[in-house]
């Protein structure tokens, strides 16, 4: 089973590595594959992918035990394989990111079912998952570019190999990029990564493996294993060994003083220099704090075009402030998930800044916020109304996505998929509505900011994908397209002016368009879903 409708992804990627001892069937096809080495923080033992490969110019996750997994690393963390509940995770996950964080993600495009089941001893008895393969586009890691210090081979010669493979890459990026130009890639990577960092700060939608091989050279996320949505902004810390919530930057602290020496070595000296790594690391911390603030300011109800606005005044500096004091009165609680999502003590409550009166670490930025108003900095409305329309924007852009707590989405995607099918009764349109429903549901930024409206949600069909909105001066509810499928029709501009939201569909007014017939619409009050098989 694929659970996509491109034949040639199941054509060219669909490979596994036999296990040990055991023979090829007598009409089995093989090809190459590439397991790439990688270094960099959080691999632990290994030499670069140990259940990866590059394949037919794909990148497959789940094809087996790769010879970079250290005989040291536990056969639980070594199977090889890609299970249905965690594919079906990092698709939801890709999808969300690459549509609401700056510099997106790299995406799935095929879960394939190998037919194969791991059935897992725990202590409420056994748990069956089936084994799958996931794709994705190749892509290039900075931690290809970095030594696994701590690689346990299968020889006494990786280190010395895996010296000369960096070395290798390094001069073969120079060649193809030019060495200029391949140094600015690296400046432009970390100002890339602390935006992405940034923004999941303030949206409270944690990566939760950030390294140098959880993300790509031009700044795009990818293995989503360890994401989770959290209740605030308190210091939570979501896994043994790693930093906090809100003090993400020491991990691309460590990725810089790990990668610039060995880019020095075989560059130019200059870019491993006290001088450069302070420019480097002065650039990245601003790029954060920026992004921070205006993505706060934007959760606040504010649009890009309004928050470019103020950064630009003098209300910039007594924002930067105020934001730092806000983010560090929920940063008084600190917490870890390691069993589970606690219940924060410092009430999430953010949204309460609009109320008729603010809670006191509100206070502040609702004074600037107002002054910029009575300013005719966000608009030339009346002030009732700019208020009424940043509330109704922040209703939704504050809501906590409980659904993506890491060990809910686990659990609610187990049940929808192999603990509610077995055998061959799951079918590819169950995964693919599974999948959407989840990013449906939990979406919640657009790259749309339509003046006078409020975001209400999302909706797709097979072709196309929608933001919903409703306009604050008339309650008329209307449609931006996000995506189209290139192959299935044309791209809308412009409103869409919705005639109503059924059981099962979202019907246009326009008699030219379809009806949408996978939709969420998320509403301050709650949310209420519509997914057809």
């Amino acid at each position: 089973m694929v659970f996509c409708k491109w034949q040639h992804l199941l054509d060219r990627c669909a490979y596994w590595i036999p296990d040990e001892g055991a023979g090829l069937a007598s009409d089995a096809s093989t090809t190459m594959a590439v397991a790439d080495r990688y270094g960099g923080n959080g691999i632990g033992r290994n030499g670069g992918s140990g259940r990866a490969v590059f394949i037919n110019g794909y990148h497959v996750k789940g094809v087996g035990r790769t010879p970079l997994i250290s005989p040291l690393t536990d056969r639980a963390h070594a199977s090889g394989g890609a299970y249905l509940e965690e594919c079906a995770r990092e698709a939801i996950f890709s999808e969300i990111v690459d549509e609401e964080f700056p510099h997106g993600s790299v995406p799935v495009l095929a879960i394939i079912d190998t037919g194969l089941v791991q059935i897992w001893e725990t202590d409420t008895g056994p748990k069956p998952e089936r084994r799958c393969l996931l794709v994705r586009p190749a892509f290039i890691r900075p931690a290809h570019f970095m030594r696994a210090v701590d690689y346990i081979g299968h020889t006494p010669r990786e280190g010395m190999l895996d010296a000369q493979r960096v070395a290798q890459t390094v001069q073969q990026a120079c060649a193809r990029f030019g060495t200029p130009h391949f140094a600015s890639i690296w400046s432009t990577f970390w100002q890339h990564w602390a935006e992405q960092l940034a923004y999941a700060y303030v949206h409270r939608l944690n990566h939760g493996g950030n390294s140098e091989s959880n993300i790509a050279q031009d700044g795009r996320l990818l293995d989503f294993g360890g994401m989770t949505a959290l209740p605030s902004w308190a210091r939570i810390t979501l896994a043994q060994g790693g930093p906090p919530a809100g003090a993400d930057m020491h991990c691309l602290a460590e990725g810089m003083s790990s990668a610039m020496p060995l880019l020095a070595r075989h560059v130019d000296h200059t870019l491993a220099s006290p001088e450069a790594i302070q420019a480097m690391a002065s650039q990245a911390s601003t790029c954060y704090r920026n992004t921070a603030v205006r993505e706060l300011l934007r959760i606040l109800g504010l649009t890009t075009p309004q928050v470019t606005v103020l950064m630009g005044g003098a209300l910039a500096a007594p924002l930067h402030a105020a934001a730092n004091r806000l983010f560090a009165h929920f940063a008084r609680e600190q917490f870890c998930i390691f069993d589970g999502m606690p219940q924060p003590r410092v009430p999430w409550d953010v949204v309460q800044i609009w109320d008729a009166v603010a809670p006191q670490h509100l206070r502040e930025l609702r004074t600037l916020l107002e002054k910029a108003m009575s300013l005719g900095q966000l608009g030339h409305d009346d002030l009732a109304s700019t208020r009424r329309t940043l509330h109704a924007r922040c209703r939704m852009l504050t809501r906590t996505r409980s659904g993506l707590f890491r060990d809910h989405i686990k659990q609610d995607l187990y049940e929808a998929l192999d603990g509610q099918f077995a055998g061959d009764t799951l079918t590819a349109a169950h995964v693919t509505n599974t999948i959407h429903g989840f990013v449906l549901k939990h979406r919640l930024d657009s790259g749309f900011e339509p003046e006078g409206a409020a975001p209400i949600g999302f909706a797709r069909s097979h072709a196309a994908g929608y933001a919903l909105f409703k306009d604050l001066s008339d309650g008329q509810l209307f449609a931006l397209q996000e995506w189209h499928d290139a192959s299935q029709s044309t791209r809308l501009t412009g409103r869409l002016p919705i005639a109503e939201i059924c059981d099962d569909r979202l019907v246009f007014k326009s008699p030219g368009l379809s009806t949408v017939a996978v939709c969420m619409q998320n509403t301050a009050e709650g949310a209420a879903s519509w997914v057809s098989s």
